[in-house]
């Protein structure tokens, strides 16, 4: 299973919120790609970023931020938030961006959705950002549809994997919804967690899921609840 470390940016700071909300911002470090670099000697290989100015904007922002990470390091980086454009995916493409993650598009504008798929294949990756069986969008602010039938549609398209935010976990350090995960599960496709990981024990109970090929984790890492060996991870 791939262990991929986050950083979440605001205001070109590394920060964690908890259940995306603002007001309960945690600040880690005014130089994000020196975390990326920290991730890289560790033995990382990915890494995970979101761009929560650019999510709550509807438009992509900290592009001095993922230069320098993709510039200072050899991680393969996939990043997301405010991607609501064409020329936002070519622009992060070519600077050198192994994935492109949209979230509110997909549901917001399907068949703009559709289209990139076609043209980008498997370089853009769906996440599905879930509070209670809900799927939140512009910014985790607003519902849009049901879990299981953002999945049905998933399905439909054939994608390959997606990733699972567990809005009501993330930032938490409480752990994981394991059943929810288990029903993900059931659907057949490969998904990658994130939100509430906090221990060994979660990690082994993911692993025990064929179909979770990754999991993301942010605050564990940056307060060091967990001590993890990067190079045991797929790629």
């Amino acid at each position: 299973m791939l262990i991929i470390p986050a950083i979440d940016l605001s205001a070109g700071k590394c920060v964690r919120l908890l259940r995306g909300d603002f007001g309960q911002e945690i600040v880690y470090s005014s130089k994000p790609t020196e975390i990326a670099s920290l991730w890289q000697v560790r033995g990382a290989r990915w890494l995970h970023v979101v761009d929560l100015d650019g999510s709550r904007q509807g438009k992509f922002l900290h592009w001095k931020e993922i230069g320098e990470i993709l510039q200072r390091t050899n991680l393969k980086v996939q990043a997301g938030g405010g991607v609501t454009e064409e020329w936002i995916v070519k622009k992060l493409l070519g600077m050198g961006l192994e994935r492109v993650v949209v979230s509110s598009l997909a549901f917001l504008k399907p068949e703009t959705f559709l289209s990139w798929r076609k043209i980008y294949g498997e370089k853009i990756l769906v996440s599905l950002d879930v509070k209670g069986n809900r799927v939140k969008v512009r910014g985790w602010r607003e519902n849009s549809v049901d879990l299981d039938s953002a999945l049905d549609w998933l399905v439909s398209l054939h994608v390959e994997r997606f990733i699972f935010t567990d809005i009501d976990r993330d930032g938490t350090l409480e752990g994981i919804h394991l059943e929810k995960i288990k029903r993900l599960a059931s659907r057949g496709l490969r998904l990658i967690v994130a939100g509430g990981i906090k221990d060994e024990h979660d990690l082994a109970n993911l692993k025990q899921i064929p179909e979770v090929e990754g999991v993301i984790i942010g605050r564990a890492l940056l307060e060091s609840k967990l001590k993890i060996d990067f190079g045991h991870g797929r790629t």
